[in-house]
Protein backbone atom coordinates (compact mmCIF):
# COMPACT_ATOMS: atom_id res chain seq x y z
CA UNK A 1 0.00 0.00 0.00
CA UNK A 2 1.30 3.42 -0.98
CA UNK A 3 1.69 6.00 1.24
CA UNK A 4 -0.65 8.94 0.45
CA UNK A 5 0.55 12.33 1.62
CA UNK A 6 -0.96 15.06 1.85
CA UNK A 7 0.11 18.30 -0.44
CA UNK A 8 1.56 21.09 1.84
CA UNK A 9 -0.61 23.81 2.02
CA UNK A 10 0.36 27.25 0.68
CA UNK A 11 0.21 28.91 4.10
CA UNK A 12 -0.34 27.22 7.74
CA UNK A 13 -1.31 29.30 9.98
CA UNK A 14 0.17 30.62 13.23
CA UNK A 15 -1.63 30.65 16.70
CA UNK A 16 -2.32 34.24 16.32
CA UNK A 17 -4.01 33.51 13.27
CA UNK A 18 -5.83 30.97 13.95
CA UNK A 19 -7.17 33.03 17.21
CA UNK A 20 -8.03 36.51 14.99
CA UNK A 21 -10.09 33.77 12.61
CA UNK A 22 -12.11 32.03 15.65
CA UNK A 23 -12.15 35.52 17.57
CA UNK A 24 -10.87 34.03 20.74
CA UNK A 25 -7.20 34.43 22.52
CA UNK A 26 -4.11 33.09 21.34
CA UNK A 27 -3.81 31.28 24.82
CA UNK A 28 -7.19 29.36 24.06
CA UNK A 29 -5.67 28.23 20.61
CA UNK A 30 -2.17 26.81 22.80
CA UNK A 31 -4.43 25.25 25.03
CA UNK A 32 -6.94 23.57 21.96
CA UNK A 33 -3.36 22.41 20.29
CA UNK A 34 -2.60 21.08 23.60
CA UNK A 35 -5.27 19.08 23.69
CA UNK A 36 -5.37 18.05 20.55
CA UNK A 37 -8.59 19.23 19.49
CA UNK A 38 -6.86 21.66 16.60
CA UNK A 39 -4.00 19.55 15.21
CA UNK A 40 -0.65 21.20 15.02
CA UNK A 41 2.62 21.15 13.57
CA UNK A 42 5.49 22.43 15.50
CA UNK A 43 8.73 23.95 13.82
CA UNK A 44 10.84 24.39 16.35
CA UNK A 45 9.10 26.83 19.18
CA UNK A 46 6.76 27.67 16.73
CA UNK A 47 3.43 25.68 16.21
CA UNK A 48 1.28 26.30 12.61
CA UNK A 49 -2.07 24.90 11.79
CA UNK A 50 -3.07 23.58 8.48
CA UNK A 51 -5.90 26.09 7.41
CA UNK A 52 -7.62 22.14 6.22
CA UNK A 53 -7.55 21.27 9.91
CA UNK A 54 -8.89 24.50 11.38
CA UNK A 55 -11.79 24.12 8.86
CA UNK A 56 -12.59 20.19 10.49
CA UNK A 57 -12.00 21.65 13.70
CA UNK A 58 -14.88 24.22 13.17
CA UNK A 59 -17.43 21.61 11.49
CA UNK A 60 -16.65 19.46 14.54
CA UNK A 61 -17.80 22.00 16.03
CA UNK A 62 -21.04 23.18 15.03
CA UNK A 63 -24.39 22.09 16.21
CA UNK A 64 -27.61 22.10 14.85
CA UNK A 65 -29.23 24.43 17.34
CA UNK A 66 -26.30 26.56 18.68
CA UNK A 67 -28.41 28.84 21.20
CA UNK A 68 -29.46 25.32 23.01
CA UNK A 69 -26.16 23.99 23.53
CA UNK A 70 -25.38 27.58 24.64
CA UNK A 71 -28.19 27.70 26.98
CA UNK A 72 -27.78 24.09 28.83
CA UNK A 73 -23.81 25.37 29.07
CA UNK A 74 -24.59 28.52 30.56
CA UNK A 75 -27.33 26.55 33.36
CA UNK A 76 -24.76 24.31 34.19
CA UNK A 77 -22.29 27.10 35.38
Amino acid sequence: MENQERPLPEKMLTAKEVAHRLSISSSKVYQLLQQGAIPGVRIGASVRVDPTDLAKFVERCKSPNPSASFEQSSSSV
